[in-house]
């Protein structure tokens, strides 16, 4: 989120029902203190408005629930650690005429999965479908990402956002491999 407002997108709501724990600050940018106050046990959604806030100016909308089938917007970021909630995500995108861009934004500890659907295009939506079937693997925090990683996934996602307002060649897949520095870009 830090990424999209810096680089100047406003209109940003956050769902995350979940609260900080001890475990997060070595994988995610929260702030341990806002103010005075300890944010330990801070619901997450609310931690990320203050550094938001603090880092870009830029106010977010938290929703401090679980995503289910709430209506979205414009453009719409997966950014969920279960692909449950993945597709509860895409349903909701396929089913409404608003959403015109997807992208989702799958990581693990040393590699990532970056996918950009144009919602206008039935091809890049045929394409992204098949990503959605099987079950992923449950995974630690500790196993699924390193702060390193969720920085260059950030700013991977916020550059996909702005090859696709602006008209630009992008990829429609791209993996890459932080240990291997190997990367694949597809379509």
């Amino acid at each position: 989120m830090v990424s999209l407002a810096k680089t100047g997108f406003e209109n940003i709501e956050v769902y995350d029902f979940d609260t900080i724990e001890a475990h997060n600050f070595p994988n995610q940018l929260l702030p341990f203190w806002v103010g005075d106050q300890d944010t330990m046990s801070w619901n997450k959604a609310t931690a990320l408005f203050h550094l938001v806030h603090d880092l870009a100016d830029v106010q977010i909308t938290p929703r401090m629930e679980r995503y289910v089938d709430q209506p979205l917007g414009e453009i719409v970021i997966s950014a969920v650690d279960s692909l449950e909630v993945r597709r509860s995500i895409w349903a909701q995108v396929t089913n409404s005429l608003d959403t015109l861009f997807y992208l989702d934004g799958r990581m693990a500890i040393t590699s990532m999965d970056l996918y950009a659907v144009d919602m206008l295009d039935e091809a890049a939506i045929a394409r992204y479908e098949p990503t959605l079937a099987g079950e992923a693997e449950e995974l630690p925090c500790t196993a699924r990402a390193t702060m390193f990683n969720a920085f260059i996934i950030a700013g991977h996602l916020t550059a996909l956002l702005v090859a696709w307002l602006n008209g630009w060649s992008y990829p429609r897949h791209f993996y890459y491999n932080v240990r291997s520095f190997k990367t694949l870009a597809v379509g």
